[in-house]
Formats: C-alpha cells, structure tokens, sequence
C-alpha cells in the first residue's frame, strides 16, 4: 500500500463524512482503520496537509447582468458536474444553492 493509496482512501472517508452518507462515528472508525493499515504518523501528516491547504484556498465567483449559466464552479471539483433540472421557464432570478 503506498501514501497515494492512503491519500485517495482518506479523501473517500472525508467526502463520504461532507456528504452525510457516514456520520462522525464511521468517520472516526475509518481513520482507525486507516492509521492500523498504514500508520499515525502517516494519517497525521495527510490531514495536516489537506487543513492546510484548505485553508490556503480561497474562490470567489461573480456572475451578473444577463448571464445565462448553466454551471459555475468556484473552487475544485472532484467526480462529475451535473447540471440541476430547473422548472420550465427558467429560475427568473431565483437563485439556488
């Protein structure tokens, strides 16, 4: 098993826990199990790493006047950008999150 292993099982266990799919308990068993397969250290290190750079980003968007936008996306995006289904017609000015 190598860090890039570690790496890519810590940030599923991460997104599954910012997604509600798993709660705080899962996510805690999760990184037990992961600092069993690889090491404290090694686990550490990694969520040091990703808290920091967390922190370093900062992603700001501003659309305006007539825009017509289908997705925007501030930020990184990890798996796939699906568009919403709006109602017909259009939001008219409504905005959703």
């Amino acid at each position: 098993m190598t860090s890039d292993d570690l790496a890519a099982q810590l940030h599923q266990l991460q997104n599954l826990r910012s997604l509600g799919v798993i709660g705080d308990a899962a996510y805690g068993a999760g990184l037990t199990t992961l600092r069993s397969r690889y090491s404290n250290a090694a686990v550490d290190a990694l969520l040091r790493q990703d808290s920091s750079a967390e922190l370093a980003r900062d992603h700001a968007q501003t659309i305006g006047g007539s825009a017509q936008v289908g997705v925007a996306v501030a930020g990184d995006v990890r798996g796939s950008v699906v568009a919403p289904l709006f109602p017909e017609g259009g939001l008219r000015g409504r905005a959703t999150a």
